[in-house]
């Protein structure tokens, strides 16, 4: 597949790097962890410097300090009396639009910026969004990003994770959607006292909010990618009655519950559940793999420290190969049994 390139080309040896982060979305994880991703990609460009923009209300008053502790060279805040809550794409990009020059004033001039956010529905919006309106390159939520030359070369899952694909970009802007990475090393405390912080208060018109209804989610229903178990199924679920089932599982063990592409694509579990190269990316201590065969793009989703137990009537199913413990057997028979002696435990 062609690379998305521009005409004109750009000294790619001092590329500006920005994270982006949106402390209202909760599938953004964790923003230290953005920000160890993005000093990796900035390392291969010199200086290596990598700027954070806060999008709405920090949440917490330390926020700027943690963020320069975690390797940021500057901290911009930007907020707006009239953001609304949940906080939905459209106003969040009018925000990132109006700061992008103040942003970017004390970066290298004339060189090209990559903007990065932690992979989640809400980023993938904002960062499309802001390629339209300037001109930029949408890159989409990454698996790989590095400086080759004088182009931003990144990788990404295409078709539901069949295939990857390569983007090579010459754009003066670039966004991209990526995983947040373990956290690096803090800095110097030093060197975390000479980040710049700044705070911009807009007060111009937002953009309408859309006409929507948010339901909370159970109080039993955990994050996928913040639980410490998570129980997933997949096409040998049979269908919708087999998520039921685990569902029970997953809150006997206070856990999650998830699925595999063919279970997000059947419409048995909600996308935001979905575990894989095209989904989510968890690491709990613990891995219930149920009904799901174990293919590279779903295995791609689990952490390699992850302990995977996996119950499939298959034998030669890939999942074993990688699992710490399997049980070859009917999920039907299994699962109920497992649910119901876990919670005759919690009774006693």
């Amino acid at each position: 597949m062609p690379g998305l390139q521009r005409e004109a080309h750009f000294d790619m040896s001092d590329v500006n790097t920005f994270v982006v982060i949106i402390p209202g979305d909760e599938q953004a994880g964790d923003s230290a962890g953005l920000l160890a991703s993005a000093r990796r990609i900035a390392a291969a460009s010199m200086p290596g410097k990598v700027h954070a923009i806060v999008l709405g209300s920090p949440g917490e008053a330390a926020m700027p300090q943690k963020l320069l502790a975690a390797g940021a060279s500057s901290v911009l805040l930007v907020s707006h009396e009239s953001l609304i809550q949940p906080v939905q794409g459209g106003q969040l990009l009018d925000l990132l639009l109006a700061v992008l020059s103040d942003a970017t004033q004390d970066s290298a001039k004339n060189k090209p910026s990559l903007f990065l956010f932690a992979a989640s529905p809400l980023a993938d919006e904002i960062a499309a969004g802001a390629a339209f309106r300037t001109g930029g390159t949408a890159l989409g939520r990454c698996s790989s990003i590095e400086m080759q030359g004088e182009q931003i070369v990144a990788s990404r899952a295409a078709f539901g994770g069949r295939i990857k694909v390569d983007l090579s970009a010459l754009a003066l802007h670039c966004f991209a959607c990526i995983r947040p990475g373990e956290a690096c090393v803090p800095v110097q405390a030093s060197d975390a006292t000479v980040g710049q912080v700044r705070e911009i208060t807009l007060c111009g018109a937002l953009s309408i909010p859309l006409n929507a209804t948010f339901e909370a989610q159970p109080a039993s229903r955990r994050r996928v990618d913040a639980a410490k178990v998570v129980v997933s199924g997949g096409r040998g679920m049979g269908g919708p009655e087999g998520f039921e089932q685990l569902d029970a599982l997953a809150s006997a063990l206070d856990g999650a519950l998830a699925g595999s592409l063919p279970a997000v694509d059947a419409g048995w579990v909600p996308v935001t559940s979905q575990v894989g190269q095209s989904g989510n990316y968890v690491t709990p201590l613990v891995y219930v793999a149920v009904g799901i065969s174990g293919t590279l793009q779903h295995l791609a989703g689990i952490g390699p420290n992850v302990r995977i137990v996996a119950i499939n009537n298959d034998p030669e199913a890939n999942i074993f190969q990688e699992a710490q413990l399997g049980v070859v057997a009917d999920w039907r028979v299994v699962v109920p049994l497992i649910t119901a002696h876990l919670r005759a435990e919690a009774a006693n």
